[in-house]
């Protein structure tokens, strides 16, 4: 039998050895610990080196570099550097550049281990001006008007972008949605269609009473007026005015015209300088009236 004396001593030394392994353990964790912080936050290892961005179009490249630089430049609590990949934060840094380039419709920034921060953006399209209280305004594809317009920059110039007018002098926020994408295909499909199907020019600034009503009066070169509504459809309306330059309007009489108006289906009105009385044109049966101006072509034909 083992003497009691004998036990509590090894027990005194069993606790001994504990105790030092958990101190050797716990000190081995601090450094652990210590050494990973330092090599993570301090160290300079996950420092951000390279910044590479693409999808610019007209944007500057070094201006939109710099802005996401800023947002990675400093301190936290004047300790720990911005500049490290754990710290950047890729919501804020595409927050950030969306907010101060409003040409930018969105930003994507992804980390990459490991000190490298790739950032995609995609340009904003400028489909045309928009004015309205005296302000003009830069308007996308979905119709946001997302910057004041400058008329002396190269896109504007270039592209000789449509300037639609509103006459009810309502103002607009930047952010704010003035047309549906509907309503801008209708306004550049018109323009097209115009100088393609009828070589006839729109020149000058478009207008409207008021945005929500689409009604649109363009200027051909000439100097007479034309009249839209978006409701007809541009096709429809394209119709109409074939038939009735085909039928009632001259083209050597084109340039005494005032305006011509093609908001109502089917009626197509029109009047010439000096005269006090519209002319109206009444189209009841498109093919009808179709047939009328094959009748006069076939006439001349056999004149011939």
């Amino acid at each position: 039998m083992i003497p009691k004396r004998k036990i509590q001593g090894r027990k005194k030394i069993s606790r001994k050895k504990i105790s030092w392994g958990k101190v050797v353990f716990s000190l081995a964790a601090v450094a652990f610990f210590g050494s990973l912080v330092y090599t993570l936050f301090f160290s300079g290892l996950l420092g951000i080196t390279a910044v590479n961005l693409s999808g610019t179009v007209d944007l500057d490249k070094n201006a939109i570099l710099e802005a996401a630089s800023g947002e990675i430049s400093g301190k936290y609590f004047n300790i720990l550097e911005k500049n490290n990949l754990i710290f950047a934060n890729g919501g804020k840094i595409a927050s950030a550049l969306t907010d101060k380039f409003k040409r930018i419709e969105k930003a994507e920034v992804e980390k990459k281990f490991p000190g490298t921060i790739n950032i995609k953006i995609i340009e904003r399209k400028s489909m045309l001006v928009f004015c309205s209280a005296g302000n003009c305004f830069a308007v996308d594809e979905k119709g946001v008007a997302y910057a004041r317009a400058d008329f002396e920059s190269a896109e504007l110039k270039e592209n000789k972008l449509v300037i639609l007018k509103e006459e009810s002098g309502r103002a607009v926020d930047i952010g704010e949605q003035v047309l549906d994408r509907k309503n801008i295909e209708f306004i550049l499909s018109s323009k097209e269609k115009m100088k393609s199907e009828f070589d006839i020019d729109l020149a000058g600034d478009f207008e409207t009473p008021n945005r929500a009503s689409m009604d649109i009066r363009a200027f051909a070169r000439e100097g007479w007026k034309i009249y839209f509504g978006s409701d007809l459809g541009i096709d429809k309306e394209m119709e109409m005015l074939r038939i009735i330059l085909e039928n009632k309007i001259e083209k050597e009489k084109m340039a005494d015209l005032e305006y011509i108006d093609l908001r109502i289906e089917n009626k197509v009105f029109y009047k010439f300088k000096g005269e006090v009385q519209n002319n109206t044109e009444v189209l009841q049966n498109d093919t009808e009236v179709k047939g009328e101006a094959v009748k006069k072509k076939d006439e001349k034909k056999k004149k011939k």
